[in-house]
């Protein structure tokens, strides 16, 4: 029974789930016990379509049978019933008895299994316990148009939920985008001190050997990390850029895995046999294909460099610009 109903209903995602309908007639399914004696090898006996639904019938335990509460002479009675009468009136009458119990049978299963609560995503109550727990949809809107919804988000809640170490992020963007990513941490960038923190002779940050920062910017390593990603071939590597189509996902899954505090940049490469020289012939753009000279088969390209907008924009914008 548990086979046949799930994948029923997870065929049906505008109905209520298999043992939650109100009405009967919001049932995916009616499922009706089979009358007998015996214990058959096989539970399922019989699947009847009518009028798009399916009535699916079973030698599952119910009122009828040798384990039924019903004494034994009324389950011969239904089974003479069924097998000989052109009516039946106590099968029938049965029926609608039997049938929400194993509906509430198969919904008790159900929700046991996490597989099964994962066919229904308006009823998937483990990943909202995943996901309240890690944080994994923590700011994600169930009707926003992300590139990467919380459903998707739910499957690296373990990233979610650690220390976002450099390896883990690795893993995670490499499984996402398909690509190889490596994180080199530690990156060179210019960091600007604040009006109020710059040395004034005088009256602020001017003990010689202890405060003095000459300038109003400062190079710093410790907050800087870039993603270098590896595209297989040339189509890959277009994907990536923010004309592709891969680039949003790119860019969120960069802004969700990383952490906020810390600046990111992503430097995009794609093997030398991919980078042909540029041609007046349309699939050249500049500043981003437009490559000069030749480049051997065993060379690498890494000419683009895409980092966060120090812009403020919406939630739904990439994130990331070319430099």
């Amino acid at each position: 029974m548990f086979p046949i109903v799930r994948g029923a209903e997870a065929r049906a995602p505008g109905l209520p789930g298999v043992g939650l309908a109100r009405r009967p007639d919001q049932n995916i399914t009616d499922l009706v016990q089979v009358p007998t004696l015996a214990f058959p090898d096989s539970t399922l006996d019989e699947v009847e379509v009518r009028n798009g639904r399916a009535r699916i019938g079973g030698f599952w335990f119910g009122l009828t049978g040798p384990m039924g509460p019903l004494p034994s002479h009324m389950t011969e009675f239904a089974v003479f019933e069924r097998r000989y009468a052109k009516k039946r009136p106590f099968g029938r009458w049965l029926d609608p008895l039997s049938g929400p119990m194993l509906q509430f049978f198969f919904r008790a299963w159900a929700d046991s299994q996490l597989a099964a609560q994962a066919d229904r995503l308006d009823y998937d109550r483990f990943a909202d316990h995943v996901a309240r727990l890690t944080g994994a949809t923590e700011g994600v809107s169930p009707s926003s148009s992300r590139a990467a919804p919380g459903q998707a988000r739910v499957h690296y809640a373990a990233l979610f939920a650690s220390r976002r170490s450099a390896g883990a992020i690795e893993d995670a963007m490499t499984h996402l985008l398909g690509q190889p990513v490596t994180i080199l941490e530690y990156q060179l960038r210019w960091w600007s001190i604040e009006a109020d923190n710059q040395t004034r002779l005088g009256r602020s940050f001017s003990g010689l050997g202890n405060q003095v920062m000459l300038g109003g910017r400062a190079k710093v390593t410790w907050d800087a990390s870039r993603v270098v990603i590896r595209a297989r071939a040339r189509a890959d590597y277009d994907a990536l850029l923010p004309s592709g189509p891969r680039f949003r996902i790119l860019s969120e899954a960069l802004d969700a895995f990383a952490p906020s505090h810390l600046e990111w940049d992503v430097a995009l490469e794609v093997a030398g046999k991919h980078a042909r020289p540029a041609r007046l012939d349309g699939s050249t753009r500049l500043g981003w294909t437009g490559w000069i000279g030749q480049t051997g088969d065993d060379a690498v390209r890494g000419d683009a460099h895409l980092r966060r907008s120090t812009m403020v924009r919406p939630m739904t914008d990439p994130m990331l610009r070319k430099v």
